[in-house]
């Protein structure tokens, strides 16, 4: 003879928490959302073991967007036990209160990387942006692998966050060392492509490098159906003096 017993659990039919965000909107409101659907599924009736990681997710959020001394409360729907809501009072933001943005090496001449400074996405007095600080370092870490910096680094990278003051102090130092240039092109293939590709050429040597200049190039080759297969590409382990 065979016995099954069968037991429910009560968890199983459960409904995932849902939350409803209070108090706060726009693009704010948004950075919380996003944290809070980053969590694991939480089953209804089980927030008390999960409060601290769901109050950490909306914290990170608002901080992300510089609010430091919001007030988050949250509370279960008398209704719906599946319905969180949190109610947040943002408080006052940290700002800016000092920004620097130094460059070091070749870049300090080259007017693409002035440009890229005029128009950095913070500046002093901005509300603080954590987003938009990792943007800075990005776009100048990107400008210079494209424009031939191949040396570059982040010496310093800071931010400092007051937020009794709300305040912040922001410090990036970015060294791009020497700008490379190009070296005679090395063609590997039939005898005869060289015939074909030098009047396609976009550079000539010792002309500062630009990754634009190889897409321009590889597009070129490719367009002419000549060549099935074109590999366009910096042969950084064989440069000399920055070539």
């Amino acid at each position: 003879a065979l016995l099954l017993v069968l037991l429910w659990s009560p968890l199983s039919s459960a409904k995932a928490l849902r939350y409803e965000v209070t108090g706060i909107k726009g693009a704010l409101k948004e950075n919380v959302e996003i944290h809070l659907v980053a969590l694991p599924s939480i089953q209804a009736g089980r927030i008390d073991y999960r409060r601290q990681s769901i109050q950490q997710a909306v914290t990170q959020g608002l901080q992300a967007q510089g609010y430091y001394q919001s007030t988050i409360e949250l509370v279960v729907d008398e209704q719906d036990e599946s319905l969180l809501h949190v109610r947040i009072k943002r408080g006052k933001p940290v700002r800016i209160r000092s920004l620097v943005v130094r460059l070091l090496g070749d870049a300090l001449n080259d007017d693409s990387f002035e440009r890229l400074m005029q128009k950095l996405p913070l500046k002093q007095g901005d509300v603080l942006h954590h987003g938009k600080y990792e943007e800075i370092k990005s776009s100048l870490l990107n400008r210079a692998a494209n424009r031939g910096y191949f040396d570059a680094e982040l010496v310093e990278s800071s931010v400092k966050v007051y937020p009794d003051q709300q305040a912040a102090d922001i410090v990036i130092e970015f060294s791009t060392g020497h700008r490379y240039r190009f070296a005679e092109p090395r063609i590997v293939g039939v005898t005869e492509s060289r015939r074909l590709i030098e009047p396609l050429l976009t550079f000539k040597p010792g002309e500062p490098y630009q990754t634009q200049q190889l897409a321009t190039l590889s597009q070129n080759l490719s367009e002419t159906r000549y060549f099935r297969q074109v590999d366009v590409r910096p042969l950084l382990d064989e440069v000399k003096d920055y070539q």
